[in-house]
């Protein structure tokens, strides 16, 4: 045989066989990683079923065939886009997103089950009599917070898709080895080039592959087996980056919840380091994330009573639950710590941290309005008490006397009366389904319906109350009932707090696209440090002067919510003996909010 024979047989036999090793390593490497990500993504979707069913039994779940086990379960499947299996101890299927659990036969057996009941991440993958096709099981140990093991999360998917593409591949290596033989056998030299540079680039884009460079792609130029392989390795790559994009979908899901949560997350090492968390804890201890991360909680957070509650719970592995204030800035928290275990089988502790600080306020202001209404409502009950009791006594000997009880009396009913249809008032204000209808309001009617109905009172205490209403004045949007409570509430203010022979002047501006409500008077004023407090409700300057005249200390708080309601501003100067000015400042009725 002539040494070129030799050598295009050679050549021939060489590069057959380097392309057949070639495309043979390719395809079993190609299937062991695109097997391996899988896996390796069904483990991942297994443990996030686990931590969410942990969280669930962490919340109450006390029996795994439960309604809430299987609606999680079922959930999960949807939203993962994969089969799940919630399996017992003792091998019964309890639920499952692709086939009636009660039909399905014992789950003991099976190999992935066998491997997660020891501890182990089970890994299977055979023909499923339920979804009729060949599917890849991974199955992890469910496990409760004292690690004891109490069944079986198993995820699956078909894997026919799979085999289909590498059966396409397997197919054209061979088509391409027999042609390839008997074309390099005619002349190889000449078909060496356009073979061994696809291959190469080949190789090139399997290694980029593996070093998670999935964007390269082959170029088409060949209607060969080459272009064909070239386009299937493509579509591979394609398939590849789509499934690990799938991936990140997940992964950014997870990270959206956890950022979307007021509540604080903050997962612990067994060293104490933390190793996540979410924008809550930011905002509740006024930290960066970064600052935290990979540092022990005590130095990070600075919370003496949160690490303790991290390493009890670390160390005696169970749940902590318990409440702390911080100082600086103050803020009460609701601490929720529990045991886990991440998928390496590394113990840490998850931290959920909820800020209660405004639900303390309302229950500190819910206390206080208790105590404040049953003093309040014990003054006037208590005057009626004594005022009955005296007038039965004297009824009948001493009629004039009782008739000055009777007078007595009255007022107190009066003012109990009073109290009590403010409160009302105030609570209707103060709901959140109070809503108003705004229409438009001549502010100029209202004031003056207001100052003609208090001529008669101020007069009978010896004092001058003025109107001063501009003869146009623009309306604003409100609820005129509010309105004339608001004004009378002011009005009626000044007059109890204005001895005899003082002044009081009512007055509407237009200042700025503003009209400004004014309520002047020259009585007792109020000390510059109780103007903050005077909007509180049952809180009086002067104590026994508004129990004297038949004040209930609510007056000024619903003049509060209502100017809130109209989007009204409040100013008040004042100082002791020098009298008040009240301004209320409305929008005019065009004004942009």
């Amino acid at each position: 045989m002539r040494i070129g024979k030799k050598l295009i047989l050679s050549y021939a036999l060489i590069a057959t066989i380097v392309l057949l090793i070639a495309i043979l390593s390719l395809g079993a490497f190609v299937k062991s990683f695109y097997i391996n990500s899988l896996t390796h993504q069904l483990e991942s979707q297994a443990n996030t079923v686990r931590v969410a069913m942990n969280e669930l039994e962490g919340w109450g779940l006390k029996d795994l065939n439960s309604p809430d086990a299987r609606a999680l379960i079922n959930k999960l499947g949807s939203s993962m886009q994969s089969r799940i299996t919630l399996i017992r101890k003792d091998g019964a299927v309890l639920a499952d997103t692709n086939a009636n659990p009660e039909t399905m036969d014992n789950h003991a057996s099976r190999p992935e089950v066998k491997a997660a009941l020891a501890g182990k991440v089970g890994r299977s993958e055979r023909f499923s009599a339920n979804t009729r096709q060949v599917m890849l099981y991974v199955a992890v140990p469910y496990k409760t917070y004292d690690n004891q093991i109490k069944g079986v999360i198993r995820v699956a998917i078909p894997v026919s898709e799979i085999n289909k593409s590498l059966n396409q591949i397997v197919g054209v290596v061979l088509i391409i080895v027999i042609l390839t033989t008997i074309v390099m056998v005619i002349a190889s030299g000449v078909l060496a080039n356009p073979i061994v540079k696809p291959i190469r680039r080949m190789m090139k884009m399997v290694e980029g592959m593996a070093n998670d460079d999935l964007e390269q792609r082959l170029p088409v130029n060949q209607n060969d087996e080459i272009g064909e392989l070239s386009k299937l390795l493509n579509n591979l790559a394609v398939n590849m980056r789509d499934k690990i994009d799938e991936l990140k979908s997940e992964k950014a899901k997870v990270e959206l919840i956890l950022n979307s949560m007021a509540e604080g997350i903050l997962l612990v090492n067994k060293s104490g380091e933390v190793v996540l968390t979410n924008p809550a804890i930011e905002r509740i201890f006024k930290v960066k994330a970064n600052d935290i991360i990979g540092r022990p909680v005590i130095h990070s957070i600075r919370s003496y009573d949160l690490d303790r509650a991290v390493h009890e719970s670390l160390s005696l592995e169970r749940e902590v639950v318990d409440e702390i204030e911080l100082q600086s800035p103050f803020r009460s928290l609701r601490l929720r710590v529990m045991p886990v275990v991440n998928s390496l089988g590394e113990k840490q502790a998850l931290a959920v941290i909820r800020d209660i600080t405004r639900q303390k306020q309302v229950e500190r202001l819910r206390k206080d309005f208790i105590v404040n209404v049953s003093h309040e409502l014990k003054t006037p009950l208590t005057g009626l008490k004594l005022l009955s009791d005296t007038l039965l006594r004297s009824i009948d000997t001493d009629p004039k006397s009782s008739k000055i009880f009777i007078k007595r009396l009255d007022k107190e009913l009066s003012t109990l009366i009073n109290m009590v249809r403010e409160l009302i008032d105030l609570s209707k204000l103060e709901s959140p389904q109070q809503s108003i209808e705004k229409e438009p309001v001549d502010l100029g009617e209202v004031v003056s319906e207001v100052g003609s109905s208090f001529t008669q009172l101020a007069s009978g205490r010896g004092l001058s109350l003025s109107v001063n209403i501009p003869e146009s004045i623009p309306t604003i949007l409100g609820d005129r009932d509010q309105l004339l409570t608001l004004t009378r509430n002011l009005v009626d203010n000044a007059i109890r707090y204005t001895p005899a022979g003082g002044k009081i002047d009512i007055k509407l501006e237009e200042n700025n696209n503003h009209i400004n409500l004014i309520v002047k008077d020259n009585g007792i004023g109020i000390a510059k440090r109780e103007i903050p407090r005077i909007f509180e409700r049952f809180y009086r300057v002067d104590k026994a002067r508004g129990r004297e005249t038949g004040g209930t200390g609510l007056g000024l708080s619903i003049v509060k919510h209502i100017a809130e309601n109209h989007r009204a501003t409040i100013s008040v100067d004042s100082a002791l003996g020098m009298g008040s000015t009240f301004t209320i400042s409305f929008p005019i009725a065009d004004t942009p909010p």
